[in-house]
C-alpha cells in the first residue's frame, strides 16, 4: 500500500481511534502533511508497523511522521523514517514542536521500536523521537540514528522529557546505537524548564 501526498489537520494519511487494533506491513507513507500533528499517522489505538517506510512527511507542531497518544501496545519493526520533519522552529502558544519522526505522549504499556532506521529527521526538540511519557516500558533496540537534528540542540536523535524522573525519582534508561548531531539524548537539560511546560 502507498499513502502519498495526503493532507489533514491531524494524521495526514491515517488517524487510528481508541480501541482499534491496526497492522500495517510493507507500506510507504510519503509526502503526507498534517497542518498540526502527525504527518502520516495519528494513533490512539494498538498499532503494529512492519517493514514500512515514512519518507518526507511533515507536521506543523508534533510528530513529523507518527504521533502516539494511545493506551495500547505499539510495535515498530524494520521501519524506515527518512527526511520527516516538524516545521515549527520555536516554541509557540505553549506547545513544544517535537519529534521529527515520532512524537509519543501517552500512557502506553509498551512502545517498542526495533531494527529501524532514523535518518535526516528534524524538529525543534527530539530530531528523530520525542518521548513525553513514562519511559520505563519503552524499548528502542537495534536501531540506527544518523544525521537527525534538533534545532534547539536538545536531543538530536532522541529527546526524553523529564516528567517520569521528576514523578518517580527513577532514572530512565535508553539503549541504542547512534550517531547524529547535537546532544544525542537529552533526559533533562532544558526539557525541565518551566518555559517548555
Amino acid at each position: 500500500c502507498r499513502f502519498i501526498n495526503n493532507k489533514a489537520d491531524i494524521g495526514g494519511a491515517i488517524s487510528i481511534n481508541s480501541g482499534e487494533t491496526i497492522l500495517i506491513s510493507s507500506c510507504l507513507f510519503q509526502k503526507n502533511i498534517a497542518y498540526y500533528e502527525a504527518g502520516a499517522i495519528n494513533n490512539y489505538g494498538s498499532l503494529t508497523l512492519i517493514n514500512t517506510s515514512f519518507i518526507k512527511n511533515s507536521a506543523e507542531m508534533m510528530g513529523g511522521a507518527l504521533s502516539d497518544k494511545g493506551v495500547n501496545n505499539v510495535l515498530l519493526d524494520k521501519c524506515t523514517f527518512k527526511n520527516n520533519r516538524v516545521l515549527t522552529t520555536k516554541l509557540a502558544n505553549g506547545t513544544t514542536p517535537s519529534g521529527g519522526a515520532i512524537y509519543i505522549v501517552s500512557a502506553v504499556p509498551h512502545f517498542t521500536i526495533k531494527n529501524s532506521l532514523f535518518d535526516h529527521n528534524s524538529a525543534y526538540y527530539g530530531g528523530a523521537i520525542f518521548l513525553n511519557t513514562n519511559v520505563e516500558n519503552h524499548n528502542v533496540t537495534g536501531c540506527t540514528f544518523t544525521s537527525n537534528k534538533a534545532t534547539a540542540n536538545e536531543g538530536g536523535a532522541m529527546g526524553i522529557a523529564a516528567g517520569y524522573h521528576l514523578a518517580t525519582g527513577k532514572v530512565p534508561v535508553v539503549y541504542m546505537q547512534n550517531s547524529g548531531e547535537g546532544n544525542i539524548i537529552n533526559p533533562l537539560a532544558s526539557l525541565t524548564d518551566k518555559e517548555v511546560y
